[in-house]
C-alpha cells in the first residue's frame, strides 16, 4: 500500500494532537514565565497569590517563594509531556496498522505483527523511511514494555 501521499484519519488525529500539544506547552511553559517574573518584581518578598480557576482548593492559592517550585514544576510538565507524546504516537501506530490491515485484507494478504511489537519492520511494511526514527527504537521499546 502506497500511502506516501495519503492523509489518513490515524494521520490527521495523529497530526491534531501534536497541534494541540504544542499550544498546551507553549502556554503552560509562558504561565511558568509570568509567574517567575510575578514574583522577582518589587525586591521584596510577598505572598503570591494564583487563582485555581475552579480547581477544589478554594479560589486561590499563597505561595511564599513560588519561584522554588518552578524546575520542579518544569519537569513535572515535561515528564506529562513524553507520557502524552508517546500515547499518542502509539495510538497512529494502532490506527496506521488497522487501515494496513484493512487494505492487506482486501487484497488477500495477511500481516500478524502488531505495530508495537518492531517498528523498523512495521515501518518497511508500509514503505516508510524509518531512518529518523531508527536512534529512537530503543526508548519507544523501552515504553512499550513499561
Amino acid at each position: 500500500m502506497n500511502v506516501s501521499h495519503a492523509n489518513t484519519e490515524p494521520f490527521f488525529l495523529f497530526h491534531r494532537f501534536n497541534e494541540e500539544f504544542n499550544r498546551n506547552m507553549r502556554i503552560a511553559v509562558g504561565a511558568l514565565g509570568v509567574v517567575t517574573r510575578m514574583k522577582s518584581k518589587g525586591g521584596k518578598k510577598k505572598v503570591l497569590k494564583l487563582p485555581t480557576l475552579g480547581e477544589p482548593w478554594g479560589h486561590n492559592t499563597l505561595w511564599k517563594d513560588v519561584a522554588r517550585e518552578i524546575p520542579s514544576t518544569k519537569r513535572f510538565l515535561s515528564q506529562v509531556a513524553i507520557v502524552r507524546v508517546f500515547s499518542a504516537f502509539e495510538d497512529f501506530l494502532v490506527g496506521a496498522k488497522a487501515e494496513f490491515d484493512r487494505n492487506a485484507h482486501l487484497r488477500g494478504l495477511e500481516s500478524e505483527r502488531n505495530a508495537s511489537q518492531d517498528l523498523p519492520v512495521f515501518y518497511s511494511e508500509l514503505g516508510w523511511d524509518d531512518k529518523a526514527i531508527k536512534p529512537l527504537t530503543p526508548l519507544f521499546d523501552y515504553f512499550v514494555v513499561i
